[in-house]
């Protein structure tokens, strides 16, 4: 038996839709902008919408499909599931209606039967890519994430009703509402992260070789299924390595690991390689360097700037020649001058 959850206004949508369509006026903005900041449920919603409407790409002159064909079947499909979503505009405006009816063409043709059963339950599952920008969300549990570049989250339609279990491909720092009776589970490659009232940071690359969990408020547990595996505590840290099955942790020492959800770059006598580590992570790049120059020590703080201006200054600091090859950035140098 389905639970009976709140309805979305009619006219929701249709705010929606006139916003994304770039038609909304200041007063219908503010409206709009109270809905979604009401409930964790409500912008989850919207964001959905919002997905849809940026990866469809629609132009009513070049589209193939038959538009009208498939909003009949989404609106038949509606009436028999359920009457919690609509999507039927009433004002006129081929923008937004096209939106909307675009959005139903593309709930068909990608099969996406979780868009309904998302708001009364289910097994189906719900997937959140990052693709080439920094993500920062709200799950409807209320808990936040931000998530990386080209990282995936992948969590069940009944997310916060009967369980918080998601699953992490990529890295994510997550700031959790805890409840005891409901735990926060994120499994990443088959690891698990078990929330204690927390906010920490998980890496988990696609290749499977390792997890790393890093904690700045509260505790975690940190394990392999079936093993007991360690609690960690904030300013702690611990990996995983698939090669040896094994779990070791360490004192966090490099504030910069998680610079990519702050844009915040804080060298105080830090090594080179350290630095090239925090640069990687926020920019999204790889970063190389001779061996002899690993260890010298640099002091510069840098606020939400641009890879260009981190690499001169660096450069120009350091007396450091940097070599770019397209996604890669090499470090050159006789040595330390400090």
């Amino acid at each position: 038996m389905s639970k009976k959850l709140q309805q979305i206004p009619e006219h929701i949508d249709e705010l929606i839709a006139v916003f994304l369509a770039g038609e909304a006026s200041i007063e219908q903005k503010v409206e709009l902008e109270n809905w979604k900041n009401s409930s964790a449920e409500n912008a989850m919603y919207f964001r959905q919408l919002e997905v849809v409407f940026n990866e469809s790409n629609f132009d009513e002159s070049s589209s193939n499909y038959d538009v009208d064909n498939a909003w009949n079947k989404v609106q038949n499909q509606i009436k028999q599931d359920t009457k919690i979503i609509s999507f039927t505009p009433k004002a006129k405006g081929p923008d937004y209606k096209l939106f909307i009816r675009s959005a139903a063409v593309l709930l068909i043709i990608a099969g996406i039967s979780w868009w309904i059963s998302l708001k009364y339950g289910g097994e189906k599952m719900f997937t959140i890519n990052a693709n080439e920008s920094i993500l920062i969300d709200t799950l409807p549990d209320g808990s936040n994430i931000v998530l990386n570049r080209n990282s995936t989250l992948q969590l069940a339609a009944n997310f916060s009703k009967s369980n918080r279990r998601i699953s992490l491909k990529g890295e994510a720092y997550f700031k959790v509402q805890h409840k005891e009776d409901l735990p926060f589970l994120i499994d990443a490659n088959g690891i698990i992260i078990e929330d204690i009232g927390t906010a920490f940071n998980v890496k988990a690359p696609d290749d499977s070789s390792f997890v790393e969990v890093i904690v700045e408020e509260g505790e975690v547990h940190f394990y392999r299924e079936g093993t007991e595996g360690v609690h960690l505590k904030k300013g702690q840290g611990a990996i995983y390595k698939a090669a040896t099955k094994s779990i070791s942790t360490f004192e966090i020492s490099n504030p910069n690991i998680t610079a990519y959800r702050t844009g915040l770059l804080d060298f105080n006598s830090t090594k080179l390689s350290d630095v090239g580590i925090a640069i990687e992570r926020l920019y999204g790049v790889e970063v190389r360097m001779d061996s002899k120059i690993e260890n010298c020590i640099v002091t510069v703080k840098f606020d939400n700037e641009n890879l260009e201006t981190v690499l001169n200054v660096i450069s120009e600091t350091m007396g450091l020649q940097i070599v770019r090859s397209q996604n890669t950035i090499t470090f050159k140098g006789k040595g330390c001058t400090n």
